[in-house]
């Protein structure tokens, strides 16, 4: 058994041997391994006595060509993708999205967005929204099963964006909530499963502040903060403003929504 090495430097054949190695489907065979098994072959049959040495430069050309190999399993954290404030990459896979929010949701969300939003003199409306978005906060955490909340003791104190900014971001409702469970939201990534694409954040605000001409069913929970709480006290505001003001209202809720790290997926009630 001899072992042929297809090099650039081999001296071409002669007729009969050439049409040899052509009926072996040497070639392609070569080029492809890089080496060729030829059985029971006389070795003056390719005159290898008349080759010719191959100089160094020659051998360091041919030892420095690149062959197909197979390439080494990256470790992601290797990849520059990868950084402290992207853990996860810049683009992470929808499993790696589902992974993570069952283990540390926090890895994949960044820093919070806007705080300086309307901290600096906030006109009559953004100063309004503020009001309105505290009171939101505070009735809807409320409103849960007492059971599924871990301190209410201290509760923190929403006066400002920014307190309505911390509370609604991963770290603080893993510090109110009992092992709450996060749901990506498919609005804002590419490539997703098949399925219908959800409202986004500033979309939302609807959800929880809905125009005064909405109706709940009698069962629904929404009919509480409709009667009594921070749902009325919109609604008494919005039927003392003009059209215009109410588009200006309604922006900035849009705006605020959009700034949010989570949401919660539906109404409370006295299960959840």
């Amino acid at each position: 058994m001899h072992l042929l090495k297809n090099l650039v430097t081999t001296p071409q054949p002669d007729n009969f041997t050439h049409s040899v190695l052509q009926d072996l489907n040497f070639q392609p065979s070569s080029e492809r391994f890089g080496i060729f098994f030829f059985p029971g072959l006389r070795l003056e049959t390719l005159a290898v006595y008349q080759m010719e040495a191959d100089s160094d430069p020659v051998h360091h050309f041919v030892t420095n060509l690149h062959g197909k190999c197979k390439e080494r399993q990256k470790d992601p954290l290797e990849d520059p993708r990868y950084t402290s404030e992207y853990p996860l990459g810049t683009h992470p896979s929808w499993t790696e999205i589902m992974e993570i929010l069952d283990s540390n949701p926090s890895v994949i969300v960044g820093p919070l967005r806007n705080i300086n939003f309307w901290k600096d003199s906030p006109n009559t409306t953004d100063s309004l929204v503020i009001v309105l978005m505290a009171k939101w906060s505070r009735q809807y955490i409320f409103a849960m099963n007492q059971t599924f909340l871990a301190d209410q003791e201290n509760y923190p104190l929403l006066e400002t964006w920014e307190d309505i900014l911390r509370f609604w971001s991963i770290t603080r409702i893993q510090s109110l909530v009992h092992a709450p469970a996060f749901q990506p939201h498919k609005s804002y990534w590419k490539g997703l499963p098949p399925g219908p694409l959800q409202a986004t954040f500033a979309q939302r605000y609807k959800t929880f502040f809905p125009p005064f001409q909405v109706k709940f069913s009698t069962a629904s929970y929404w009919n509480y903060f409709l009667e009594y709480g921070y749902m009325k006290d919109y609604h008494d505001i919005l039927r003392t403003k003009t059209e215009k003001e109410i588009l200006n209202l309604t922006g900035s809720l849009k705006a605020a929504f959009d700034c949010l790290q989570c949401l919660p997926s539906r109404s409370p009630n006295s299960t959840s």
